[in-house]
Formats: structure tokens, C-alpha cells, sequence
């Protein structure tokens, strides 16, 4: 009786709740890079009194598989896993466990009893309630379980969560090896709506992210070129975006004894400068091109073409 008692509470605790740009989206499933197939994704309920976050995602009690095994004295504990999804295989990537005590009074935390990054966790712990955190990539999970004398509980944590890897370039141009190109990755929906939840300046790295609707925000620096695109994530799914800027590229050649110039937009509010010669992605339209050399103002106006490269010499015209 004790025993169905005790699984009856761990259940309650932890019951399940149900721009201009060419891009091209990729899914597969996989088994290396994420370990799981294709699910489709279940929300969970948000635990009001716990004032936790992960990436402006609100940590949430999780669905979860349960063991309960008889233990002697002093042998109680936690076995602890977790799958990208319900039915996938066990991640064997490192994920950092944390785990802490729950005091008498509600929701008071004791000090961290154990802070390990390793695919499982199997650690012994004296009996009482414990707060579980789980953080794997962008995805964090917590979760609340009674260790009771006696026993040693196994918690399989499904995280849901899927993969998302980005590639950006210029449609049409070659990307300039010394340009940065940037991904920012926003939430959609859930509690962390419209919060940025992570930014790579990695091309093709591979993010780890809770399943749910993500805006992706590509940049490409120096320059004024943005695109957006908005994107689904699915537990065990890595999804592949690939992102074509519709931009110009233009080559600023700076002269002799000029020591700075200044590129700006010639209809909307944008500026750029530099001290060098500098290749700079933009968004089609009319610019403007100036330096000054002992006191003479060099200027070029020019159209930008989405596809085609200017080279702009701020030496061959002189304008006051």
C-alpha cells in the first residue's frame, strides 16, 4: 500500500499536459546530431510559484516516465535520463543536471545538492522533495519528485525538443569571407513570446531548441541587410533554413590622405562608417558616399542592385 501510495504522489507531481529573401527549409530526422525521430509537440502547463527561466522560456513541470525500485537505508536516490521526445532513444549528449532539496516552507530551495553536465545522472540522496532541473542547449526542464525512505526512483525527463540550423548568404554574390553573419532566434509563442532566446555568429551550428514557432533574424555586417523568416520547430527534428539575401554588394575604395569615410542611405535613416577600404552588403536603393581630404568633400551617389557589385572610389568626383 505504501508503495502504490508513493507512486500515486510522484504521478500527481509530475502528470502530463498536453523580408526580401530566398530561404529554403530542410527537415530530417535525426538520430547523431539530436537523437529522435519526428514527434509532434505536446505544452506543458506553466508552474506559477517558480520563478526560474531559461531563454525568456518559463521552466515548466515536464512529462516524464517513472520507476520505483526498492533500496536499504542509506541507498535512496535518483537514476535520471531524458529523450528529445515521447518514444525517441535517450539523449546521449551531455546535459547539465541540477539538483536541490525543497525546504519546509513552500517553494523554499536548499543549497544545490548536485551540479554535473553528463548524458544520465544516478546519485544518492537522503529522503525528501526535490526540485530538478534539466538544461540541454536552449531547452531547460524542471521537474519535482519525493525520494522516499526505501526507494530509488528512475525519472526519464521528455524534453521535447528539436534542432535548428541556419546558413545565410548573398543571392546571386559571392559573401565576402570577411563579412559576420549573424542569426537571432526569437520566440513566437508560449510565455517568452517575441524574447530572444539565443544568437549564433556560427554558420550551420546547430541550436537546440524547445519545439514551438521561432522568428530567425539573419545579418549580414558590414551593411544594412536584414531578412526574416519565421520557422517551426519539432521535438526530434533538426530543420535546415537556408537564407538568400536579395542585397547589393558595394566596394568603398577610400583615396589618398583621406582618413575616414562615411556611407549613408539616401531616403532613410542609416549611417556607416569606416577608417579603411571596406566591402558593405546594402539593401537596394540610393546612397551616398563621402570623405574629406585637407579640407575637400568627396562624394558618390550610386544605386545599389540586388545581385550586382559597385566599386565606389571616393577620389574620382569632388562635390562641396
Amino acid at each position: 500500500m505504501r508503495g502504490l501510495l508513493s507512486y500515486l504522489l510522484q504521478h500527481l507531481m509530475g502528470r502530463r499536459h498536453t523580408a526580401a529573401a530566398l530561404f529554403v527549409c530542410t527537415i530530417v530526422p535525426v538520430a547523431g546530431a539530436l537523437c529522435g525521430t519526428a514527434m509532434e509537440t505536446h505544452a506543458a502547463a506553466k508552474v506559477a510559484t517558480d520563478p526560474f527561466f531559461t531563454s525568456s522560456i518559463p521552466a515548466s513541470q515536464v512529462p516524464h516516465e517513472l520507476k520505483i525500485k526498492p533500496a536499504p537505508k542509506g541507498a535512496e536516490g535518483l537514476e535520471l535520463a531524458a529523450r528529445l521526445h515521447e518514444g525517441g532513444g535517450l539523449i546521449v549528449k551531455p546535459i547539465n543536471w541540477k539538483i536541490r532539496q525543497i525546504g519546509p516552507s513552500a517553494g523554499g530551495l536548499g543549497a544545490l545538492s548536485y551540479d554535473h553536465v553528463s548524458p544520465t545522472a544516478d546519485l544518492i540522496l537522503n529522503p525528501g522533495r526535490y526540485r530538478i532541473e534539466a538544461s540541454y542547449g536552449h531547452a531547460k526542464a524542471i521537474h519535482y519528485a519525493a525520494v522516499e525512505p526505501g526507494q530509488r526512483l528512475g525519472l526519464t525527463l521528455i524534453l521535447n525538443v528539436g534542432g535548428l540550423r541556419t546558413l545565410s548568404s548573398l543571392h546571386g554574390l559571392s559573401t565576402p569571407e570577411k563579412m559576420a553573419i549573424t542569426h537571432s532566434v526569437y520566440a513566437l509563442d508560449g510565455a517568452g513570446k517575441d524574447h530572444l532566446i539565443t544568437k549564433s555568429a556560427v554558420p550551420g551550428e546547430i541550436l537546440r531548441l524547445p519545439s514551438g514557432a521561432y522568428r530567425v533574424e539573419s545579418r549580414i555586417r558590414p551593411g544594412n541587410a536584414v531578412v526574416q523568416v519565421h520557422v517551426k520547430v519539432k521535438a526530434g527534428i533538426l530543420r535546415s533554413v537556408q537564407i538568400a539575401h536579395q542585397a547589393a554588394l558595394a566596394r568603398i575604395k577610400m583615396g589618398n590622405g583621406a582618413r575616414k569615410w562615411t556611407l549613408r542611405d539616401a531616403k532613410h535613416p542609416w549611417t556607416f562608417s569606416a577608417a579603411k577600404s571596406t566591402d558593405v552588403v546594402l539593401v537596394p536603393g540610393k546612397y551616398i558616399a563621402e570623405t574629406s581630404v585637407n579640407g575637400r568633400i568627396y562624394r558618390r551617389e550610386f544605386v545599389a542592385e540586388a545581385g550586382k557589385t559597385s566599386t565606389i572610389s571616393l577620389t574620382s568626383q569632388a562635390t562641396e
